[in-house]
């Protein structure tokens, strides 16, 4: 929730338009398109992101992107490798460490962990002016781990007690 703005508002994050068809100007007519199935629900708000610059933007945030699978992404022109240094030193530099330092048992989420997860959601949002406000059964519905989506990763204390959580998709 914005605290300038109505409590309800859609979110469109990620849109993406096959290579081939992104000279069609497809990507406005499914922004309209979101925009009237929007409206047929009572949604008259929505938070945009995109890598271009608003006009008249109200908040902004930065996106910290872990890379998992360089060279894939190399491949399938996503990204780019700079020419600065060869494709196997940049696949090497995003290469993920093989031991984590974090104090407890790293596992996946389960459904009796959304209570603790949720307090945790609340904890850290409560310092920001915008952020999305779930209840705890949607953001049971949009963490719950799910092979291929989402992956929803939880860390237990000793105590059994929850302290962090990361969610990638």
């Amino acid at each position: 929730m914005c605290r300038k703005f109505a409590p309800i508002a859609c979110n469109v994050n990620f849109l993406c338009v096959h290579k081939k068809l992104r000279s069609k100007r497809l990507a406005p007519v499914l922004i309209k398109e979101m925009v009237r199935r929007m409206n047929l629900l009572d949604f008259w708000h929505a938070i945009y992101s995109c890598e271009e610059a608003f006009p008249m933007p109200f908040s902004n945030s930065r996106n910290y992107i872990r890379t998992l699978n360089p060279k894939k992404l190399i491949d399938v022109g996503f990204t780019s490798c700079p020419n600065t240094i060869p494709v196997s030193e940049y696949c090497s530099f995003h290469k993920l460490p093989t031991k984590i330092n974090i104090r407890g048992e790293v596992r996946l989420m389960r459904e009796s962990d959304s209570k603790a997860v949720f307090e945790l959601y609340k904890k850290i949002n409560k310092h920001y002016d915008c952020t999305f406000m779930f209840k705890e059964a949607e953001l049971l519905q949009t963490l719950l781990p799910r092979d291929g989506v989402i992956t929803t990763l939880v860390v237990e204390d000793s105590d059994g007690a929850l302290t962090d959580f990361v969610s990638f998709y």
